[in-house]
């Protein structure tokens, strides 16, 4: 049975002049004027036709008439229409453009529709929402092949592999235990973590001292003997503890102000002077204070200092100003303080978000976690770039064999684990001397491999963080 389409009745006809009385058609003409005007069409379509007037230009229903007996619009595409345009020398057919195909009332032609009725989601598949020709370069990944990628002026991480030691050196852990602090002079060594974890010199293992019970963050060793601890706490404290003494004593509340008890950031620089009681401390706002008494009372600086890193060690005094992120140097354990202007590279990563400091002498580490390290060993006269050296978090500087040397830790989050680097400053040349992963690979070591701080005392590398606090010494046979 074919079903036919019809058109919607037509409205009723207007009444005729007779069936209307005069009052009705005077109001009906106030409302429509013109109409009492019109002509009748009878003349020119016979007597049948509607009486319509010519202004509202209506066009007549069509009566008892299929869709299939109609003719199609002419619709108006425009240039960006999926539809094929006609060819103006051959069979125009239809206004759509499909030259000798039966009306069947779709509008594309029926390759454009996918094969199965699953891929038939609303979305036009037929023609690309980007053209090839637009986006020449997306087929041209082969001629990156060969290439540096850079991130800014920088390697990435994973584009450098630096060579692992012959021998890689041997890794012991002093405690297992969190510890985020550390700090060397005269061949002691002390960590903290909730505790002091005090390794004296000839030791090979450390002696727990309780401090205040709170995460200790930064810690500077003092005295003659080296036998004196100034310390800040997670919490803002800051306390002093002496070797042999019975209980430590709070020297002040630093007060942590909106910053939370992990964005504590105040670091401690001992100054090593003949009375061994000096020591500089930048506060988590920035300004550096002085300290001739150990800690119990604080100077700022004039004229007022304030920097956005500051070496652990005195010789020379090395800092990074806030604003200009120049390198700042002193020679008189802070009294005054020289000034230089990095550029380049240097200046690129003295920039980064955390920039972080090591100085030893002549040699200077300048590293940001984002950034990488760039390394002098000419007290920041010029600095030399080591590549794949993303992802930082901890860097030592010191003398090996007689060469300027760098150690720097590079973790992977991914991976869990952190290989530690030592870079000769002179060749600028790496090689992987110790990897630590995490506690799901290697028991002994803490939840994540993570490295918070390094120290170089002349023969022996130390590390704390995650893992705990760790001894890294070389082999007995290496030239290190």
């Amino acid at each position: 049975m074919r079903h036919a389409i019809r058109a919607p009745e037509p409205p009723p006809r207007p009444l005729e002049d007779d069936e209307r009385d005069d009052e009705e058609r005077d109001e009906f003409g106030e409302l429509l004027p013109g109409l009492d005007d019109e002509e009748s069409l009878d003349d020119e379509a016979g007597d049948e036709a509607a009486a319509v007037p010519d202004a509202f230009d209506i066009d007549l229903p069509l009566e008892d008439v299929t869709f299939e007996e109609q003719t199609a619009p002419d619709l108006r595409f425009g240039h960006d229409s999926v539809l094929p345009e006609a060819d103006p020398d051959g069979d125009v057919g239809d206004a759509a453009g499909f030259a000798g195909e039966p009306r069947t009332g779709e509008t594309q032609p029926e390759e454009a529709f996918p094969a199965d009725d699953e891929e038939r989601d609303g979305i036009d598949d037929f023609r690309p929402l980007v053209s090839d020709l637009d986006l020449p370069g997306l087929d041209a990944d082969e001629e990156l092949e060969g290439e540096v990628v850079r991130f800014g002026a920088f390697f990435a991480a994973s584009e450098l592999s630096w060579p692992s030691a012959r021998r890689p050196w041997r890794v012991t852990a002093l405690a297992s235990e969190r510890t985020s602090a550390l700090a060397l002079g005269g061949g002691t060594v002390v960590a903290g973590s909730t505790d002091l974890l005090w390794l004296d010199a000839g030791r090979s293992a450390p002696v727990r001292i309780a401090l205040d019970g709170a995460r200790i963050v930064t810690l500077a060793l003092l005295g003659e003997t080296h036998d004196t601890v100034v310390a800040v706490t997670s919490t803002g404290r800051l306390l002093r503890r002496t070797r042999f003494a019975s209980d430590s004593e709070r020297l002040a509340e630093l007060g942590r102000g909106a910053h939370s008890a992990l964005e504590v950031r105040v670091e401690l620089c001992a100054l090593g002077r003949s009375d061994a009681r000096s020591l500089l401390m930048r506060s988590s706002f920035g300004f550096v204070a002085q300290s001739d008494d150990a800690g119990t009372h604080f100077t700022p600086l004039e004229p007022p200092l304030r920097v956005v890193s500051l070496a652990r060690s005195a010789a020379p005094v090395v800092a990074l100003s806030e604003e200009e992120r120049d390198l700042l140097l002193s020679r008189d354990a802070g009294r005054s303080f020289e000034r230089r202007r990095l550029e380049g590279v240097a200046g690129t990563v003295a920039r980064g978000d955390a920039p972080l400091l090591a100085a030893a002498e002549g040699t200077i580490a300048i590293v940001d976690s984002e950034l990488g390290l760039v390394v002098s060993a000419d007290a920041g006269v010029s600095f030399r770039e080591v590549p794949g050296s993303v992802a930082a978090t901890a860097c030592a500087t010191g003398s090996s064999a007689g060469r300027p040397c760098v150690w720097v830790a590079l973790y992977s989050e991914a991976a869990d684990s952190t290989r530690i680097l030592m870079v000769d400053v002179t060749r600028g040349d790496a090689e992987v001397i110790a990897t630590m992963t995490g506690a799901g690979d290697d028991a002994e070591l803490g939840p994540s491999a993570r490295i918070e701080r390094l120290a170089w005392d002349g023969a022996r590398l130390f590390a704390v963080g995650e893992p705990g606090f760790l001894l890294i010494e070389p082999p007995s046979d290496s030239h290190h």
